[in-house]
């Protein structure tokens, strides 16, 4: 109902997109009580999802928003298809969800000096500790930069 009001045009994809998700969902169910997956399987999962089905709305409130103007197209750059915003609509909010993804699940990497590794070492229980000072000693022995 949303989509015939909102665009006639835009009916069609929207319910092949969610047939495809769901015989996606479908052909990964088995009888098997545990499922593993590795995280760039499951990661591409949920970047495709979100795609699929949260994207296009993009392209409706677009839609929406040219039709409160009573505007047909953005621009005229891409004749009969209107301007650059009328084809990246939903990219837009693709491209957010992305970076808040990113942030959000993959931490900024931090430089690796002294302070940020002596830092993440105090946080090893003691035996880890030792068994670091140890492999750190031997390999600088091995290297001659200290003598045991």
């Amino acid at each position: 109902p949303f989509c015939v009001a909102s665009s006639p045009s835009l009916t069609y994809p929207f319910p092949f997109r969610i047939l495809i998700f769901v015989g996606s969902i479908g052909s990964g169910i088995n009888t098997a009580s545990t499922f593993e997956a590795s995280p760039l399987v499951i990661h591409s999962f949920t970047l495709s999802v979100f795609a699929s089905i949260i994207a296009p709305f993009g392209g409706f409130f677009a839609s929406g928003f040219k039709r409160a103007f009573k505007i047909k197209d953005f621009a005229e750059t891409i004749p009969g298809h209107g301007g650059i915003a009328d084809r990246m609509d939903c990219q837009i909010i693709m491209g957010v969800f992305v970076y808040v993804y990113r942030y959000t699940f993959f931490p900024a990497v931090t430089a690796l000096t002294v302070p940020n590794l002596l830092s993440k070492i105090a946080f090893l229980p003691q035996e880890q500790q030792l068994e670091l000072f140890e492999t750190l000693r031997d390999a600088l022995v091995a290297r001659d930069l200290i003598s045991r």
